[in-house]
């Protein structure tokens, strides 16, 4: 598993299948009602899972069943919800 969080946009990035920039291109996304974004490659391959907002909570639901991953992975994607993600503060002065 492999996991990217962007401070500045407080998104999460869990790579489902392989590493960034390895094989499959997204074809579609999928927004899940348990809050990610599901990226799909051309034959309905779960890719990789955005989670927006990740410093208010993450939640993955029944992606696991859903996208038929190995048990495996559900104690992986518990694992990041249990995770705390703090988005970085920049301090803006008036002009």
């Amino acid at each position: 598993m492999f996991l990217t969080y962007d401070d500045e946009a407080d998104a999460l990035y869990v790579y489902v299948q392989g590493l960034p920039g390895g094989k499959g291109q997204v074809a579609r996304s999928e927004i899940l009602q348990a809050g990610p974004t599901a990226d799909l490659d051309v034959e309905g391959r779960l890719l990789g899972l955005e989670v927006l907002g990740a410093s208010h909570g993450v939640h993955f639901g029944d992606v696991v069943e859903r996208f038929g991953l190995d048990a495996g992975w559900n104690e992986r994607l518990r694992s990041i919800e249990r995770m705390r993600f703090t988005p970085s503060i920049r301090a803006v002065t008036p002009d």
